[in-house]
C-alpha cells in the first residue's frame, strides 16, 4: 500500500498470479475509486502513508459495499483481526479512513477533514448524510479497470488544469509587475525634458556675469537657444551668487541626463519582459498537457513560478492516536492515554461524560477510560482490568498493591492553568488493587514474566 500523491491511496490486490492496484482518490475535483494494472508510484512511504501501510498491508479483502452517503466500505481481515478501509467521496471532504473491529477510526488520510464531518480519531465512524448518488461497484475486473483508468485520467486532467490556472495566474501577476516597473520610469524620463532649459539658463548666466549686480535674486536674460529669441526668467541664490547658480543648473542637468539613461534602460527591460510574458501566455493557451513542462520551464527562466499550495494552506496534521486500546473482560474496550497532553485529549475530547475514568491515586500515570453506555454501571471484572492497566501505566508499575480512584468522566474538570494531565475529581470512589501478573499479561497480550 502506498500514498503516491497526497490525495491518492494505492493498494495492491492479488489472487494467484493476478495483481492489480486498487486506487482511492480523495482529490476534491476527482474523487473516486477503481483498479489499474500497476500501482502508481510517487511519494516515499512515510508519515500517514507508512501508518496506513502498517495497518492494512498483508490483509485479505473480504468484500466491498456501498456504506451510504457516498462512502464505500472495504472489509479486510488481517489474521484474526477484522478492519475496514472506508473511502468517502464527498468533494472537498473526501477521505480514506481505517476502522478497527469496533468501528472506531484509527487512521485518516486527511485528519483535518474529520472535524467538519463531526468525527474524531478513536471515535466510532458514522456514514455521511444520505445522498441520492449510489456508489455501486462493478462486479467484474474489466469494469473496475476501466473505472480506475478513467479515474487516473480525470485526475491527470484536473491536475493539468490546476497547473495551467496557477501558471497563468502567476504570469498575469508578473505581467502587471513588469508594466508597473515600466510606468515607474516615466517620471525620470519626463524630467529629462528639462535638461535643455537648465543648460540654456546656465549658459545665459555665465554669458551675463559682468552685468548681473552682486546680491541679485532674479534676472531676465535673452534666450538665444530658440528662434526667434525669447526671454529667460532666472532665479539666483544670493547666498552663492550668479556663477555658483549657473554651476548648480549644469549639475542638475547632468544628473537628469544620467537618470534618464538609467530609466530608459529599465523601461526597455521591463517592456521586453512584459512582451516575453505575453508570448509565454500565448504558448500556454495553445500548449497540450505534454508541453506544460516546457512552458513552465520557460516561465521559470524569468523567475515566474506558481505559488505552492502549501504556502497558503495549513498543513494537515499526521494521523496520531492519543491513546492505546486494550481488550478487557467480555471483549470490552479499555482506552489508555499515552501521557501528558494525550491524557487530556483522551479524557476531555474522546471520552463521553458517562464513561468511567480510572487512575492510580496520588502518583503520576496514564488516564484510563472505560467506554460505557448511558446509565450503564461498569462490570466489576472490567473495572479490575482497567485498574490493572492504570497501575501498569503509572509510576507505581511493579508495586504489588496500589490504590485506585475512579469516577464518571462528567465529575472531572481541568484546573485553570493546570499542567497537562492534571485534573480535579469530584465524587470519586476508591478501590484497593492487588496486582495479578497473569491478568496484566493477558491484558497486555503477552505471557507473564517469571
Amino acid at each position: 500500500m502506498d500514498v503516491p500523491e497526497p490525495d491518492l491511496v494505492a493498494l495492491t490486490l492479488g489472487a494467484g498470479e493476478l495483481r492489480v492496484a486498487l486506487v482511492l482518490s480523495t482529490d476534491p475535483g476527482s474523487p473516486g475509486l477503481g483498479c489499474v494494472p500497476e500501482r502508481p508510484r510517487g511519494l516515499p512511504a512515510e508519515g500517514i502513508a507508512k501508518q496506513l501501510r502498517n495497518l492494512v498491508e498483508g490483509a485479505r479483502l473480504e468484500r466491498a459495499i456501498d456504506a451510504g452517503g457516498g462512502a464505500i466500505a472495504i472489509d479486510l481481515r488481517r489474521g484474526p483481526e477484522a478492519i475496514a478501509l472506508i473511502h468517502e467521496s464527498l468533494g472537498d471532504r473526501s477521505n480514506v479512513l481505517v476502522l478497527d473491529a469496533e468501528g472506531a477510526i484509527v487512521a485518516a488520510l486527511h485528519p483535518a477533514r474529520l472535524e467538519p464531518r463531526g468525527l474524531r480519531l478513536g471515535e466510532p465512524w458514522s456514514p455521511p448524510e444520505p445522498s441520492d448518488r449510489a456508489r455501486d461497484l462493478p462486479g467484474d475486473l474489466d469494469a473496475l479497470l476501466a473505472l480506475g483508468t478513467a479515474l487516473l485520467e480525470a485526475r491527470r486532467d484536473a491536475h493539468a488544469r490546476a497547473r495551467r490556472t496557477a501558471l497563468d495566474r502567476a504570469l498575469r501577476r508578473a505581467h502587471k509587475r513588469a508594466l508597473r516597473r515600466a510606468e515607474a520610469t516615466l517620471g525620470d524620463l519626463d524630467r529629462a525634458n528639462d535638461v535643455p532649459s537648465l543648460r540654456a539658463r546656465g549658459s545665459a548666466l555665465l554669458a551675463a556675469l559682468a552685468t548681473i549686480p552682486r546680491g541679485a535674486t532674479h534676472v531676465s536674460l535673452p534666450d538665444w537657444s530658440v528662434d526667434p529669441p525669447g526671454t529667460l526668467e532666472i532665479d539666483i541664490d544670493p547666498a552663492i551668487g550668479a556663477r555658483a547658480t549657473a554651476d548648480a543648473l549644469f549639475t542638475r542637468a547632468r544628473k537628469l541626463e544620467a537618470g534618464a539613461a538609467i530609466a530608459s534602460a529599465r523601461h526597455d527591460e521591463a517592456m521586453t519582459e512584459a512582451t516575453t510574458i505575453e508570448s509565454i501566455r500565448a504558448r500556454l493557451e495553445l500548449a497540450d498537457d505534454a508541453q506544460l513542462d516546457a512552458v513552465e520551464a520557460e516561465a521559470a527562466r524569468l523567475r515566474i513560478t506558481p505559488a505552492a499550495p502549501s504556502a497558503k494552506k495549513k498543513r494537515e496534521p499526521e494521523s496520531r492516536s492519543a491513546f492505546r486500546r486494550y481488550e478487557g473482560h467480555g471483549g470490552r474496550v479499555i482506552l489508555v492515554g499515552k501521557g501528558g497532553a494525550d491524557n487530556d485529549e483522551l479524557t476531555f475530547r474522546v471520552a463521553s461524560p458517562h464513561d468511567l475514568w480510572v487512575h492510580v491515586r496520588g502518583v503520576p500515570g496514564s488516564h484510563v477510560i472505560v467506554p460505557l453506555k448511558r446509565g450503564e454501571i461498569c462490570p466489576p471484572e472490567l473495572l479490575v482490568d482497567a485498574a490493572h492497566l492504570a497501575a501498569h501505566f503509572s509510576s507505581a508499575r511493579g508495586e504489588p498493591q496500589v490504590e485506585i480512584q475512579h469516577a464518571p468522566r462528567k465529575h472531572l474538570r481541568k484546573p485553570k492553568g493546570g499542567a497537562p494531565g492534571k485534573v480535579i475529581v469530584a465524587n470519586e470512589r476508591a478501590l484497593g488493587l492487588r496486582v495479578v501478573p497473569e491478568r496484566l499479561a493477558r491484558l497486555l497480550g503477552r505471557e507473564p514474566s517469571d
